[in-house]
């Protein structure tokens, strides 16, 4: 879940662990930057020269304490998000920022504003802190004093100049807020771009669902004798705009082939009854959609988007049966991923059931065609932990799973990314271990816990009873943590928190089931010769089927509780 390491208080450490673990709520104010710190690479240029003063002397920096202290705004740098700013906070006084400075945690937990009905709204995608230190820029003052003339005696109020002086370590405090400042900004400018794109790539999809567009077919180009082919700006983002390029041509187009970089090639046939297909690694071809329209039901409230189908009820299965489940991104290196695990019978492919999401159709393979979902699959990175706030991605997958129903037929259901290497059968000794429990087959469920830290999305390992457990609680977790976790985590965190929190289904902690690089790693972790059932990540297809390759003999487990 954590993108790097970065020291941070105990009092923030402590509030962390409990937030996580759901025994405190966070509730700390957003502090925008003051005014009068907002100061510029000239503003430190210009200010007076520095005198010793013996207040200063003590906190004047060495080399190296300039270089932690710019290794601190690097370090605020990480928790801050791509930011999602539809309200800027008015700025703050230097007083409500003196008051405020004691409350400023390494994180933001819940910054908000009032929306235009006056509904408080969670800004949970900024948990930018600016450095908090003295820059010393305080507003230069005129001080009045009394002048007697030697030769007169006469006395005058003259006023003089006084500036105020930075200390070396003050110095290094304004250049650091500048620098931070700055890149909050450029931060703030991304995430614009990003909604933008986000809202674009969105409303094709939806354009394809209301055109009832058939599948892409993977790794093959169309060719036909005397054809017409063209290229067009327009559909050149994704296999997904060329397909409605093609829709909407007024030409005539009767097929398409995309290709990252070079684009979409709109194609006739020109007297031919159908396009030949070639196998070409990395293109996508495909027909046009059907040219009406009808209003496919998107869901676009939030709070609806957080509650899952209702679930049928559980149902009796094979012992250690699994349905196994992957969520890949389209046009993305992902796909190769999971052509040549298809192709090799591994990873999920060595399962009873198995099944591919995606939020485009794409026939992967003769036979294998992914299962569309309702998102655009696009995330940021940010929130409390700089990671993908996916959630909304992951709801709508598990909304797609759960009225497919094919869950209903096996006792487990595990999610896997794409770029997990794992062995399904020497999970079916955990599985076996686990279906002695009463828990698991019946009652509120039981999940299987990968990382000390808590779970991990690289796999997930559900019972069937818990996956009824997610889909009953999904719409109290989100009203009960929207205002304190919701959108600032990624699904695994919030999975995890939903189950704890809300729904209680049992959590089993297996310390072989996952090595990452972010939990349960030692030197030399990637070679996948160790006993686990699972390595994260290998996004290489080469360097996946080298980590494939090391597969041993079901090993002895050990499960802890």
């Amino acid at each position: 879940m954590f993108v790097g390491s970065l020291a941070i208080t105990p009092r923030s450490s402590a509030l962390n662990r409990d937030i996580a673990r759901g025994t405190r709520t966070a509730s700390v104010s957003h502090v925008p930057v003051p005014t009068q710190e907002r100061s510029t690479p000239s503003d430190v240029e210009e200010a007076s020269e520095y005198v010793e003063d013996p207040i200063f002397v003590s906190h004047r920096p060495s080399s190296g304490n300039v270089a932690v202290a710019s290794r601190l705004v690097i370090g605020t740098a990480v928790l801050a998000t791509v930011a999602v700013v539809a309200w800027h906070a008015p700025m703050a006084s230097s007083s409500t920022s003196e008051a405020a400075s004691d409350q400023q945690l390494w994180f933001n937990p819940n910054p908000g504003h009032y929306d235009a009905q006056g509904n408080f709204v969670a800004d949970t995608w900024d948990h930018f802190v600016m450095p908090n230190c003295d820059s010393g820029f305080i507003p230069a003052k005129y001080v009045s004093r009394t002048v007697t003339d030697d030769e007169t005696g006469e006395t005058t109020e003259k006023k003089t100049y006084v500036p105020r002086h930075q200390s070396p370590a003050q110095k290094a405090c304004a250049w650091q807020k500048q620098v931070a400042y700055e890149f909050h900004e450029q931060q703030i400018r991304d995430h614009w771009s990003f909604v933008k794109n986000r809202e674009e790539v969105t409303d094709v999809h939806r354009w394809q669902t209301n055109h009832s567009c058939s599948a892409q077919l993977v790794n093959t180009d169309f060719k036909a004798d005397g054809h017409i082919e063209w290229n067009v700006e327009v559909g050149k983002p994704s296999g997904a705009h060329c397909q409605k390029a093609c829709t909407e041509s007024e030409r005539g187009c009767d097929g398409f082939s995309w290709i990252a970089p070079w684009g979409c090639y709109l194609k006739q046939l020109n007297g031919t009854t159908d396009f030949k297909t070639i196998r070409k690694a990395g293109v996508y071809s495909g027909y046009p959609c059907q040219k009406d329209d009808w209003e496919y039901p998107w869901i676009e409230q939030e709070s609806e988007k957080f509650t899952l189908p209702d679930p049928n009820p559980p149902r009796a299965a094979k012992n250690t049966s699994m349905l196994c489940l992957e969520l890949v991104v389209p046009f993305s290196a992902e796909m190769d991923l999971v052509v040549m695990q298809y192709s090799q019978n591994i990873s999920i492919f060595q399962c009873e059931k198995y099944a591919v999401y995606s939020s485009q159709l794409l026939q992967i393979a003769d036979g294998l065609v992914t299962r569309r979902i309702d998102s655009s699959q696009m995330a940021e990175a940010a929130g409390q932990w700089g990671t993908a706030l996916n959630t909304e991605i992951f709801m709508a997958f598990w909304r797609s799973v759960i009225n497919d129903g094919e869950y209903l037929g096996a006792n487990w259901i595990v999610k896997v990314d794409p770029d997990t290497v794992w062995f399904p059968d020497r999970l079916r000794p955990i599985l076996r271990n686990q279906e002695q429990d009463e828990e698991a087959l019946h009652g509120k469920g039981i999940y299987l816990n990968n990382c000390h830290a808590g779970l991990h999305g690289p796999i997930e390992i559900f019972s069937q009873n818990s996956i009824h457990t997610l889909a009953s609680s999904s719409s109290q977790c989100y009203e009960s943590m929207k205002d304190w976790g919701d959108a600032q985590w990624g699904e695994d965190m919030w999975v995890d928190q939903c189950f704890l929190q809300v729904g209680h289904a049992k959590r089993v902690y297996v310390d072989v089931l996952l090595a990452e690089d972010h939990c349960n790693k030692w030197p030399g972790w990637t070679s996948c010769t160790a006993n686990k059932i699972a390595f994260h990540p290998f996004k290489d297809v080469q360097a996946y089927r080298n980590c494939a390759a090391h597969g041993e003999p079901t090993p002895e487990v050990m499960v802890k509780k």
